[in-house]
């Protein structure tokens, strides 16, 4: 499990009003997270962060490592920008919509590749996370301008051949915003973490320490789970 660390990013370095719009954590969640780590570490589910870099980055270097030993990799998470991960070995799972994505869904929802999604965004923006992008263009004339000219510095070098002169203005308009956008958006895969498999195993909860925290938050639900499944054999052994 990837964290965010509440220490500013190389994004916000790069670009101050980077999330700066982000409305100020509700306090009856903020009084929550305290409980994330302890109930991930109950459950054996490992926490990792790095300074200066965000889950998303972690999550992206964590992927890209293991996909180079040999492991298949399914990142569980429903933020768009991690379809740039998407490759033969690395897929996605939204458990929100409970949904899998491969190589092959990022280009049908997309109309683009994965390794084209960074360009993709850039374009479009993120207003949650104050990325700027190209003011007017959103996820289909964007998907349109990257499956045309390929990547976002050849569209940019190329902006006489866009057929509509409200984009083609647009774009002249905020090249060098949109670059900085690309910057914001492109996971830095090479973040100072480790993947090592053990550390990530599979193992039995820890119900010493899960069953109390279930009855501090009054998760009755769970914790009738938890004691059928501490009296039943281990569904996940080490590995």
């Amino acid at each position: 499990m990837a964290l965010d660390l509440p220490e500013p990013t190389f994004r916000h370095v790069l670009y101050p009003a980077y999330k700066g719009s982000r409305p100020t954590m509700p306090e009856d969640l903020l009084c929550q997270m305290p409980y994330v780590p302890l109930m991930a570490e109950a459950l054996y589910v490992t926490p990792v962060a790095h300074a200066g870099y965000e889950a998303d980055d972690v999550i992206g270097a964590l992927s890209k490592q293991a996909e180079s030993k040999g492991w298949s990799v399914v990142i569980v998470a429903s933020d768009k920008d991690m379809a740039q991960l998407v490759s033969p070995q690395i897929s996605l799972y939204d458990p929100i919509k409970d949904q899998y994505s491969t190589e092959a869904d990022i280009q049908a929802r997309w109309g683009v590749a994965p390794s084209q999604m960074v360009d993709l965004l850039s374009l479009m923006g993120d207003k949650i996370d104050g990325v700027p992008g190209v003011k007017g263009i959103g996820k289909k004339i964007a998907g349109q301008l990257i499956a045309q000219f390929g990547t976002l510095d050849h569209l940019l070098m190329h902006l006489d051949e866009v057929a509509s002169p409200v984009v083609r203005e647009a774009l002249r308009a905020s090249a060098e915003t949109v670059r900085c956008s690309r910057l914001l958006i492109a996971l830095d895969v090479d973040c100072p973490v480790t993947f090592e498999p053990e550390q990530f195993a599979c193992r039995p909860a820890d119900h010493a320490r899960l069953i109390p925290l279930c009855q501090e938050l009054e998760l009755s639900r769970l914790l009738r789970r938890l004691t059928d499944w501490a009296s039943a054999p281990s569904l996940f052994p080490s590995l």
